[in-house]
């Protein structure tokens, strides 16, 4: 492993939850030429200004859903696990979207064949494999909040 991985990943366990979220990051990047998949979002997560990982979902404005395809918080970095990356990749990636495609709140959220390690964090959000985005999207920022982050939900703000 790198010096500079040792060093984020010490870096990263000196911090709480509100240094984390100042140390994060999300940005919206281009589809690759040959994507796999047509309207998607792609996101990629960044903590101190290093690549972490990355996620892609679709909103289908036609059929009225959002998908999961992709959702990988930690893939380039080993050692962030359990440290609330994925929580906070989570709640940042999904209010990307929304705000970017603007869905309605009545779209439904899926998850393609979520891992084992997945469905456990899901599960202690309090997440199903599908349901209502607005029901979704407030059990996810509760959940972030509850773990020291602070969200709002754009579902709250003026349209």
């Amino acid at each position: 492993m790198p010096e500079y991985d040792h060093k984020l990943i010490e870096y990263v366990r000196g911090l709480d939850a509100s240094g984390l979220q100042h140390n994060f990051s999300i940005s919206a990047v281009r589809p690759p030429p040959d994507a796999e998949y047509e309207n998607a979002a792609f996101f990629n997560f960044f903590i101190a200004g290093r690549n972490t990982g990355y996620a892609t979902l679709i909103a289908d404005h036609e059929a009225r859903y959002v998908q999961w395809i992709h959702f990988f918080p930690h893939s380039r970095k080993e050692g962030l696990e359990r440290r609330g990356i994925g929580t906070l990749a989570h709640v940042a990636a999904i209010r990307a979207l929304v705000e970017r495609e603007r869905p309605e709140p009545g779209f439904e959220v899926m998850h393609t064949s979520p891992t084992r390690n997945r469905l456990q964090h899901m599960s202690a959000m309090g997440l199903r494999t599908s349901e209502p985005l607005r029901d979704y999207m407030g059990k996810s920022i509760s959940y972030a909040n509850h773990r020291g982050f602070r969200f709002d939900n754009p579902f709250d703000w003026p349209r």
